[in-house]
């Protein structure tokens, strides 16, 4: 061996030339990096699936606010109309009155308390 190639196996503590043996602390390494490895992109995929069931649940309780707002508009134009009948009827004399209930921004324990003081 030249002086030079001794020179290196002495600089890097191991003879590049020759393979070094697969060790049990080495099979211990990189079981121990893949673990690490596959914890990691388990990890990446749980971040992305809770957040698209975040981004879906955002959205449902949006529609689901949007539904209830066109609801309750739907419900108030339906009570005046179902009102416009009851009063064209009774001005008609053509049937008795049933029990439409009136839509309106009243809430009904307060309306409960106006029809109790107007009694």
């Amino acid at each position: 061996m030249s002086s030079n190639s001794e020179k290196l196996i002495q600089m890097a503590g191991f003879n590049p030339n020759k393979k070094p043996p697969i060790s049990s602390d080495i099979f211990k390494e990189v079981v121990a990096e893949a673990q690490e490895e596959r914890a990691k992109e388990a990890k990446e995929k749980a971040k992305t699936l809770f957040a698209e069931a975040f981004k879906i649940s955002n959205a449902m309780e949006k529609a689901r606010k949007e539904f209830n707002k066109q609801e309750a508009k739907f419900e108030k134009e339906l009570g005046k109309l179902l009102n416009q009948i009851q009063s064209d009827l009774n001005q008609a004399g053509a049937a008795p009155q049933t029990d439409v209930v009136p839509q309106t921004d009243v809430a009904p324990q307060e309306e409960a308390a106006k029809m109790e003081g107007t009694e």
